[in-house]
């Protein structure tokens, strides 16, 4: 696995052990179910109130870094809530920063993480099927060491 992925997934597993969402490597999920996913926005299906609420977690922006390893990603959470109710994806994107904002000193296979911070968060309206979204961004402190970045 790549640094990325071990980030991605770290905070997907950190979310699901909070209650957050649920995660899984195969991205299938309950009815019912918060589940969490990379990259793109699950379709849900529109006859299914229970494939409504879904997480999505993307990388952008690393920021560069230094000859120390030190660099700063930026992860976008992504949240979708139910249908016609415009708290629910509010909701689910606090408990997403209550669990996540200002964590430190955690380590996410082999990405240190030494702080996240919350950077900011805007609704984005709803989807064809009338479920509600909001993204928010967050700033990842972080080692990466590579052959060319030494300890």
């Amino acid at each position: 696995m790549s640094w990325t992925s071990d980030l991605l997934i770290g905070l997907a597993e950190h979310l699901a052990a909070q209650g957050v969402g649920a995660f899984n490597h195969g991205a299938v999920y309950a009815s019912g179910q918060t589940g969490i996913y990379f990259a793109v926005m699950p379709p849900g299906d529109p006859a299914d109130n229970g494939w409504d609420r879904a997480i999505v977690l993307t990388d952008y922006d690393p920021n560069g870094g230094n000859n120390s390893g030190d660099v700063a990603p930026r992860v976008q959470v992504r949240c979708r809530g139910v249908r016609n109710d415009p708290l629910s994806a509010i909701n689910l994107a606090a408990a997403v920063r209550d669990a996540i904002d200002g964590l430190e000193h955690v380590t996410f296979g082999a990405v240190e993480v030494s702080q996240i911070n919350h950077l900011s968060g805007v609704p984005m309206g709803t989807d064809k099927n009338d479920r509600h979204e909001r993204s928010d961004n967050y700033d990842i402190q972080a080692r990466r060491v590579t052959a060319l970045r030494t300890e």
